[in-house]
């Protein structure tokens, strides 16, 4: 009856009960003994054996209770991102050479349901939500909310295209309007996808990407997106490479390299173009900076751009044709960083 969760109390009532067996017996599960030349107090025994059973009861519904809390949300009863994270450890573990898929959805715009119509509206709306997305999965398939207006998708053995084939049929779901207080909303979303191992083994780094996946969706203005490493601005080789360049400006492993412009139709040189190349051990020799993936801060920026700039005035006095004054420029200097115009006009009147 324990095994099967029955809380029924116990009372042993015998002729000749030894203290062995009745230690046994109350180890077992029974709530007292009484032996019969005392069953004057078996009443009492009785009430004690049912209030200790009802306590009991009580207790394991508020650990219940409190362990429900602990891992779902308040509002949706949606498994919350501390539940995900455990399901989504487990599923990784023990997913052999299968792939899993992460799904992070985010509600495009929700900020202006809330500020136009009211949170109590907003809540509603997010309610309807998981209902709406559980339509197109598979009873496997988890569906968490993560905060505010994210959601996610845990899929055991799909890959990128079945995860793209969801995350389609997860948007047409939310097609259809949503009614909360009387008011018929249309919600559009973006879904960014991360898949175990493609894009990373452990929970943490799936949620990251497929997060950095979203926002690419959101960006590029298309339903969902799968990640892609050129999307990832938190990507850790990225930051080791920025570390890198600063020293490479440093030690003058920039190395510039000139391109000539020539005009088909008179086979002169009308013009030079100067080319930034960094001499990597490790990456790919003589790549730009530009090229490798960094959009460098601006004490980077500057500081490749006056090691280059010298060594092309310097080259440019010394040997070479004569060009007009606006036919050699720098590969990257096109005004991302501030006051890049006004540089490109000083390099120009240098070279009048």
């Amino acid at each position: 009856m324990q095994e099967a969760g029955l809380e029924i109390p116990f009372v042993i009532v015998s002729g000749a009960v030894g203290d062995d067996l009745a230690v046994a017996a109350v180890r077992q599960g029974a709530m007292d003994y009484v032996l019969k030349d005392r069953l004057g107090r078996l009443g009492t025994a009785v009430k004690n054996a049912i209030e200790q059973a009802e306590l009991r009861r009580r207790q394991r519904l508020a650990q219940a209770a409190l362990e429900h809390h602990a891992l779902h949300d308040s509002l949706t009863n949606l498994p919350n991102r501390l539940m995900l994270r455990e399901e989504l450890d487990r599923t990784i573990a023990g997913r052999s050479k299968s792939t899993v898929s992460l799904l992070l959805l985010d509600i495009d715009n929700f900020k202006e349901i809330n500020d136009s119509f009211g949170h109590q509206v907003g809540d509603v709306l997010l309610r309807q939500i998981g209902p709406r997305l559980r339509e197109r999965l598979e009873v496997a398939n988890m569906v968490a909310r993560l905060g505010g207006d994210e959601f996610a998708i845990l899929l055991p053995a799909a890959d990128a295209p079945e995860a793209s084939r969801v995350a389609h049929g997860l948007l047409r779901a939310l097609e259809r309007p949503f009614l909360s207080e009387e008011h018929a909303l249309e919600v559009t979303a973006s879904i960014g996808i991360a898949v175990c191992p493609d894009h990373g083994t452990a929970a943490e780094t799936l949620l990251q990407r497929a997060d950095v996946a979203m926002y690419a969706a959101k960006r590029s203005g298309g339903s969902y997106a799968v990640y892609r490493t050129e999307d990832d601005p938190y990507d850790a080789r990225r930051l080791l490479l920025r570390g890198e360049l600063r020293g490479a400006l440093e030690r003058r492993d920039i190395i510039l390299y000139y391109q000539p412009q020539i005009a088909v139709a008179t086979g002169k040189v009308t013009g030079l173009e100067a080319l930034a190349r960094w001499h990597h051990a490790e990456q790919a020799a003589h790549r730009s900076p530009d090229r490798a993936g960094l959009d460098p801060e601006p004490r980077l920026g500057e500081g490749r751009d006056r090691c280059s700039a010298g060594r092309q005035r310097l080259d440019a006095q010394s040997a070479g044709p004569s060009l007009p004054p606006d036919a050699r420029r720098l590969d990257g200097d096109d005004g991302r960083r501030p006051g890049s115009d006004q540089a490109r006009d000083h390099r120009k009147r240098s070279h009048g």
